[in-house]
């Protein structure tokens, strides 16, 4: 019977996205994924695996979500793309 995650495992990839944005992949090291994450080691590599399988999640993450966004700000009739940006992340 498989385990069920007892967190949302889409917010622990976005978060996880975030702090190799802020540090960079040779900076973003486990320490840092599991206090911005908010998971136990153990969670972070039974859900992620590796540091190069975590940052290749992150980076289907990153395309997912903000790839249409930059095609809509660049094929749309918006004032500009990063209106369209700004609108998106309620700045």
């Amino acid at each position: 019977m498989a385990v069920r995650k007892r967190f949302d495992v889409d917010e622990a990839l976005r978060r996880a996205m975030h702090v190799f944005w802020r540090w960079g992949c040779p900076e973003a090291s486990i320490d840092r994924q599991t206090e911005g994450t908010g998971l136990g080691l153990s969670s972070l590599y039974s859900t992620f695996g590796d540091k190069s399988a975590h940052l290749r999640r992150s980076l289907q993450r990153y395309a997912q979500g903000y790839h249409p966004l930059y095609d809509q700000a660049l094929s749309g009739p918006h004032p500009s793309p990063s209106s369209v940006m700004a609108w998106r992340h309620g700045r």
